[in-house]
């Protein structure tokens, strides 16, 4: 009965991590709290955005320094570049409805798990950036920026109701043996990215860049969990009269308030062909964290020892661009600025599970479970935009449009192996049937936007619109005159 307690607590406690933090970092363990954070990987600036981010081959400003530090040789002038981005997640909630456990040991044992989810909307400073090209034989741009690539901050509440195996198979509907497991909790986390970046031109068209990447983590969580048990079915009802009631007490608590720093690197190549066409691509390696998780457990015999070591794993990202301008030579000034971005993006999801534990999570660090295999899929991404400039006096007005895809980048169960046993049979019923670790499928977004230049300025305006989120960007670049 001890085991089947611990069991329920910790697959109580699981489910709610996964409510919480369900929302793309990762650790070496497969606890849910680390399973699904959303990296912006998108290139900054309001005209890439509206581009639907294809910018690896055409960025020839201040962004140039994250989205392909080769392009810093193309430039001519000292810029500063700034954006503002604003940010909104759609709440999310999930609610299994009642389903049984397994019916071949007890027809009346089922679980149920509702859930919400509440992201702040942010608006922050994500990006801002300053190059300065040096005269020499060749062109050397030198460049530092500072850009926020994960940003969360949500609360969370969660319910778990169930009338575990070891209850009676026959349930007095009005009066049902009824365990529950209540939680709340909150994540605060930002990852900036800091760089120093250079591009040269080794030819009249062959242009090498680089970035040194200074990554500091900043994070706090907190998460309480109630446990109920009136009936005293288990240990904890039966050793401690705390939890012997409909209300209960607190059981756990975990919480991480702590930060981390790592250096890493990118690189990039860009050559043009010729007036029509240009390419480009990049490397950039992620960087590494490491922070400690407390536990405290108030269980009349704990079961959880903390604290618990957790590594966060940026996945390495590489690209290549496509720049097509058909009519680059065209006497017609719109027709020659009509320009055409494709960018292949591959995001290495397994550096996610790069080292990755099964068996620490609360829902398989228990005996009713053999193992559970865990996956993170490397994924692609297609971004393709298209922008067309029209001369208003002495100022330009630029139209922008654009889509990509966001494929599924979770940490996600694909196996759960048994024993064969009815009880490790009913825990693998469980996971399965509660989709606990669950992957999503791939989501489009549309994006598009607006661009106006005069004199030393170009201020731009763009939104991202997807299923799974809003986005909107501010952006403005100043050029100093030499």
């Amino acid at each position: 009965m001890k085991r089947t307690a611990i069991f329920v607590r910790r697959l109580a406690t699981a489910l709610f991590l996964t409510a919480v933090f369900a929302a793309p970092a990762a650790a070496v363990t497969d606890e849910e709290i680390f399973r699904d954070f959303r990296f912006n990987f998108a290139n900054p600036g309001a005209r890439a955005l509206a581009m639907g981010g294809a910018f690896i081959a055409i960025a020839n400003d201040a962004t140039a320094a994250q989205a392909n530090p080769a392009r810093l040789g193309v430039l001519r002038r000292p810029e500063i570049f700034a954006e503002v981005r604003n940010r909104n997640t759609d709440a999310s909630g999930v609610n299994t409805g009642n389903f049984l456990i397994d019916p071949t040991i007890n027809p009346s044992a089922d679980l149920s798990l509702n859930s919400q989810i509440d992201p702040e909307t942010q608006t922050v400073p994500s990006v801002v950036s300053f190059v300065y090209p040096f005269k020499l034989r060749r062109a050397l741009t030198i460049g530092v920026s500072r850009q926020e690539i994960l940003s969360v901050k949500s609360t969370a509440t969660n319910r778990i109701e169930t009338i575990p195996l070891i209850a009676s198979p026959i349930q007095d509907p009005n009066n049902p043996e009824l365990v529950t497991n209540s939680s709340a909790g909150s994540i605060d986390s930002r990852l900036v990215l800091y760089n120093l970046s250079a591009g040269y031109q080794i030819t009249r068209d062959l242009f090498v860049g680089g970035s040194v990447v200074f990554g500091q983590l900043d994070f706090k969580s907190n998460i309480n969990s109630t446990f109920a048990d009136p009936d005293a079915l288990f240990g904890y009802g039966n050793l401690d009269p705390r939890f012997e009631t409909p209300a209960g007490s607190n059981l756990i608590s975990t919480s991480i308030n702590g930060s981390d720093t790592d250096v890493k690197w990118a690189f990039g190549l860009f050559w043009k062909l010729n007036d029509e066409l240009s390419f480009g691509t990049v490397y950039k390696k992620g960087v590494r964290m490491s922070l400690q998780e407390k536990v405290t457990d108030n269980s009349f015999a704990p079961n959880v020892a903390g604290p618990i070591d957790t590594t966060f794993n940026v996945p390495d990202v590489s690209g290549f661009g496509i720049a097509y301008q058909p009519w680059a030579k065209s006497a017609h000034a719109g027709l020659q600025s009509l320009l055409f971005a494709l960018d292949v993006v591959r995001v290495e999801n397994r550096d996610l599970v790069e080292g990755f534990q099964s068996g620490l999570n609360v829902v398989t660090l228990n005996d009713f479970i053999k193992k559970v295999d865990f996956t993170a899929d490397n994924q692609t991404e297609i971004h393709f935009g298209a922008e067309y400039y029209l001369n208003v006096g002495r100022s330009t007005l630029a139209f922008r449009g654009g889509f990509f895809t966001d494929p599924d980048s979770s940490i996600h169960s694909t196996n759960v192996r048994s024993d064969g046993s009815p009880t490790q049979t009913g825990t693998k019923t469980a996971i399965e049937k509660g989709n606990i670790f669950p992957s999503r499928s791939t989501v489009n977004h549309v994006t598009g936007g607006l661009g106006y230049s005069f004199s030393d300025w170009e201020i731009a305006a763009a939104f991202d619109n997807s299923s799974l989120e809003k986005q909107g960007v501010l952006s403005v670049i100043y050029r100093f005159k030499r």
